[in-house]
This record gives structure tokens, sequence and C-alpha cells, in this order.
């Protein structure tokens, strides 16, 4: 996969030809924002790379207000250090009066939970981070 960075010209004019305001790509190797008519806008950053073992996070499916608990119990479903399987709820994202699992998509070891308790995340943030196995 190459990095946005190679890219950003393609962006800009694919963004000044489609009417568009804003665009933002955030991917594996790394995350681009194009914002028209501010030059002072475009940023780009590109992961730094990974210090040790490799890490990898769950990642929020949607949008909506993280809760690493559920609300009728007071223990969290997973905290540092915790084992877990692949497909294992690891949080909740609240939509509404909608609560929906987020899963762990890999057999790890939970390393850290990022996501602030009934935080706001959208679509691909950050929720917990996971040291797969193997």
């Amino acid at each position: 996969m190459t990095s946005p960075l190679a890219h950003i010209p393609d962006l800009a004019a694919w963004l000044a030809a489609s009417g568009l305001a804003e665009l933002e790509l955030r991917g594996p190797a790394g995350h681009v924002r194009l914002v028209r008519g501010r030059a002072d806008a475009v940023t780009a950053a590109a992961p730094a790379p990974p210090a040790g073992p490799a890490r990898d996070v769950v990642r929020s499916p949607g949008v909506g207000h993280f809760l690493s608990a559920h609300p009728l119990r007071p223990e969290p479903l997973v905290g540092p250090g915790d084992r877990i399987a692949a497909g294992q709820p690891v949080g909740l994202l609240r939509v509404g009066d909608l609560l929906v699992i987020v899963t762990a998509p890999v057999a790890a070891t939970v390393i850290r939970v990022v996501a602030q308790e009934a935080a706001l995340v959208g679509y691909g943030d950050s929720l917990v981070e996971i040291q797969p196995e193997g």
C-alpha cells in the first residue's frame, strides 16, 4: 500500500473538481485531510514506526458514545492485561437508545482502553489498543 502523502496532488485535484469543501482519508499507512480554499488547512501525517512488538487497535464500527461497560453492570468488558478471543466484546457503542457491541478482530492481549468513557467517537476511531497473539 502506498502512502497517502504520495497522492496529495491527485487528491487536491479531485477535491477541486468535485465541489466538496473538505476531504479526509485515514488508513493504516497514514492520514490526510484537505480543505478547499485554505492552504494552511492541508495536513498529512504518517504513523510513527512501532516501537517493540506489533500492536493493533480495535476501531469504532460507527458514530456513537463509547462505553467500556454495559450500563446495567459496573465492571468493564475488558481491561489492561486481559486476554481476549477473536469476536469477544471489548466495548459498546451507544447510538441513541441502541447499544452496538464492539468486538475484537483477533485473539490478543488488551494493552489499554484508548477511548474515554462516554466519549463521542467516529467511524474508525481507536477504542482499545491490543497486542495480537503470535
